[in-house]
């Protein structure tokens, strides 16, 4: 059942992906590029979102001034050029084969326990983005006042291996991830979906399953912050209960 879910939710965020660049390039001007919306606006703007995305895969009028028009405009990006972090992977190993420049040995993971901290608690943490900062001025892809304008995604193996060099980041990471989802995996496995502990993993199903472009400070704080959130709201509303399965008692 949540495997339905969730191929749902993809193949709405695939279609609506291919219209990003229309609806991007009508609202994210340089005087206005953070639009602001009322609620009763929005239902209208998915509605011309769903246009752009559907005419991207069929133009209305194939071969006249509409569609010269939009052939202007950048091409759709499609989901599978959305998530694809090879991209990210060769640049980094350009820079440190071709460029010598040196690896950062865990710099942008000694940043996850400070970004834990609520900001109510230290209004002046480091930002949720600050690894991916860290990688892109390191690597020399961006200077530090181009990273208050936009951010420049970098994924999870790219990270490893701008800090640990091509084996042993992979190897961490192959292990980070292994180890940490076995345990999950585990605490989790006899549960009810319809549980604190099932509702905590599909969480984190979802958190995973868009972690494509994120560094490893992103993904946790986004994992830590989803999970408190349901950890609060469920628990005055759980009550423990022992499952046995059928035939586990001895006669």
């Amino acid at each position: 059942m949540p495997w339905r879910y969730l191929t749902i939710v993809v193949l709405i965020l695939s279609f609506l992906n291919l219209g990003k660049f229309t609806m991007r390039e009508q609202y994210w001007t340089v005087e206005n590029d953070q639009p602001q919306f009322t609620l009763g606006q929005m239902p209208q703007h998915y509605l011309e979102w769903i246009q752009a995305s559907y005419e991207a895969i069929a133009p209305a009028n194939p071969g006249g001034p509409a569609q010269d028009e939009r052939s202007q405009r950048p091409k759709a990006q499609s989901l599978l050029e959305r998530i694809n972090n090879l991209e990210n992977l060769l640049f980094v190993i350009d820079a440190m084969d071709a460029a010598h420049i040196p690896p950062l040995y865990g710099a942008t993971y000694e940043l996850i326990p400070p970004l834990l901290v609520p900001r109510i608690f230290w209004p002046d943490k480091p930002r949720a983005h600050e690894g991916q900062v860290l990688l892109n001025v390191h690597f020399g892809r961006q200077d530090l006042d181009a990273t208050f304008q936009t951010y420049i995604a970098w994924g999870l193996l790219p990270e490893a291996y701008g800090n640990f060099g091509a084996k042993a980041g992979a190897i961490f990471l192959g292990f980070g991830l292994g180890l940490l989802f076995a345990w999950f995996e585990n605490f989790t496995a006899r549960k009810l979906l319809l549980s604190l502990e099932g509702f905590i993993a599909f969480t984190v199903l979802l958190d995973m399953a868009g972690s494509f472009e994120m560094v490893a400070s992103v993904l946790v704080t986004t994992m830590f912050q989803s999970v408190v959130l349901l950890v609060v709201a469920s628990v005055p509303f759980v009550e423990r209960m022992i499952l046995r399965r059928p035939g586990a008692e001895s006669s």
